[in-house]
């Protein structure tokens, strides 16, 4: 009866500490993955939501522009065009495809576009 009590204790706690290993690694490590992906995807949405309202801004302000009869040089239109309308906008579909650290760089790159051309201009 002893050696039953003893075996089967054993047992148990071998039962006990595998499933608690196997119940306990996984949860965290999957935490820590959902973590991550919960927070890459509030930092796309964040750079969508900018991107975005930085858009309408470009709009509106091209829009002033065009009734105070502000005129450009070829240059100053390519580059709104290019750098400051069109780069973000793709970097921000970038951002959501397997090359998002293109999109970052892309996004980084046309924001520092943005502030060294109103010196230029």
């Amino acid at each position: 009866m002893r050696w039953g009590c003893l075996r089967n204790c054993e047992w148990r706690r071998e039962r006990r500490f595998r499933v608690s290993a196997i119940i306990a690694q996984p949860r965290s490590e999957e935490s820590e993955a959902m973590k991550s992906e919960l927070s890459n995807r509030a930092v796309k949405l964040a750079a969508l939501v900018i991107v975005l309202i930085h858009f309408v801004i470009s709009i509106l302000h091209g829009r002033a522009h065009q009734a105070a009869m502000v005129t450009l040089t070829t240059f100053g239109y390519v580059y709104v065009g290019v750098v400051i309308t069109l780069m973000p906008l793709v970097a921000a579909a970038l951002l959501f495809t397997r090359k998002k650290k293109i999109g970052a760089g892309l996004l980084a790159l046309a924001m520092f576009g943005r502030l060294i051309y109103e010196p230029v201009a």
